[in-house]
């Protein structure tokens, strides 16, 4: 099939996209021209998007087009792939191509919710807010358990935190889920959990209140609302993308992201740790939140083995199960502020999402020297 790629202009910048990618999902090329209007409308630098998601699903990338619009002038060309977590390994042999037609990598950027991958980037934030949860979730003032850790989906880092929690014998301190559901009505079953050493493997699937079914309305809000949730005073998050040494694990399963599985916290007014991808800690702290640096050591953050990560993310919950809770539900008063204000900002940032992505995609535009081959 020939794609008919298109070059559409707004100001001194154009995107290039595809009205056939309509046949395969609902698309408005109109729509999506006017969905980036704002943000090529920041600056002077003349900016060309390739809408990526397209390239993906069409099986095609318009290079003579591309190429002809460098050519007449450009000073930045956008892969846009706004709410995937695009892994570099998966676009390599386009950059490659790219290159080849006279465009340096130094100015192209990757558009995606993937984090930092040694190319200029910029993390969109399309998996942070869920309106369903940020409707529901109310702050708690009494606890009654240290923490939850909730892993519907028993990923390799999420049962290994389990395990790693069991082990110390914190299970007890704490409510955990791990396996609880899937997707389209998939089952989980005991190849999943063979990560888990024999002697816990019967321990699994672990269940707060009962298993989840993939189609559930209600996935998003029992989570904010559940008493095993809103009383911890922590939450131990699994976030969705985790860098698994597993070659046969997707590089695109292996990148930074943050979805809304890390805003519940901020939402409860919880202390947080997060077992996911490094950079998790680093990013919200750029948005603004107190990450609460004087009572949880997220050093964790910043460790490059995937494995160590893991178990330094459970040393923290375990430093704070050394606590009694009425040590901590006195410090949950003193400092009910700080965790009053972290909610809040998330509900600023949440109320205009697109706000927050205008700004996110500025900065990076700014961090990118256009002058450099």
């Amino acid at each position: 099939m020939q794609i008919n790629w298109q070059r559409l202009t707004t100001a001194a910048s154009c995107v290039i996209a595809t009205s056939d990618l309509a046949t395969l999902t609902p698309f408005d090329i109109n729509h999506y021209l006017a969905s980036w209007q704002d943000k090529l409308a920041l600056g002077s630098t003349r900016i060309c998007v390739l809408h990526q998601n397209a390239v993906w699903q069409v099986g095609s990338v318009p290079y003579d087009l591309i190429a002809d619009t460098w050519q007449q002038g450009c000073d930045l060309l956008v892969l846009d792939d706004e709410g995937m977590t695009t892994a570099l390994s998966e676009i390599a042999e386009q950059l490659a191509h790219l290159e080849s037609l006279g465009i340096p990598r130094t100015r192209i950027m990757l558009w995606s919710d993937a984090g930092d991958q040694g190319i200029p980037y910029g993390q969109s934030m399309c998996s942070f807010s869920n309106p369903a949860t940020n409707s529901v979730a109310a702050f708690t003032k009494e606890i009654s358990h240290h923490y939850v850790m909730l892993a519907r989906v028993p990923r390799r880092h999420r049962v290994l935190a389990a395990c790693d929690l069991m082990d110390r014998g914190l299970d007890h301190l704490g409510r955990i889920s791990c396996g609880s559901g899937g997707y389209s009505d998939y089952s989980y079953g005991p190849k999943e959990f063979l990560v888990a050493p024999e002697r816990l493997r019967h321990r699994f699937p672990l269940y707060i209140d009962g298993p989840v079914a993939h189609d559930d309305l209600a996935i998003h809000t029992n989570s904010v609302l559940h008493p095993a949730v809103t009383g911890a005073l922590a939450q131990l998050v699994c976030e969705t993308n985790w860098d698994d040494p597993d070659p046969a694990i997707s590089d695109r399963w292996k990148q930074l992201q943050l979805t809304e599985k890390s805003s519940k916290p901020l939402l409860l007014g919880q202390l947080f740790v997060i077992n996911s991808a490094p950079g998790a800690i680093d990013e919200l702290r750029q948005m603004g939140f107190d990450c609460f640096d004087d009572v949880v050591d997220h050093a964790y953050d910043r460790q490059p083995d995937p494995y160590l990560r893991v178990n330094m993310v459970v040393d923290q919950i375990a430093a704070i199960c050394a606590k009694p809770l009425g040590s901590w539900q006195q410090w949950r008063t003193t400092n009910q502020k700080r965790l009053l204000d972290n909610r809040q900002l998330f509900l600023d940032l949440a109320a205009d999402i697109n706000d927050l992505q205008l700004r996110r995609f500025q900065n990076a535009v700014a961090a990118i020297d256009t002058t450099a081959n």
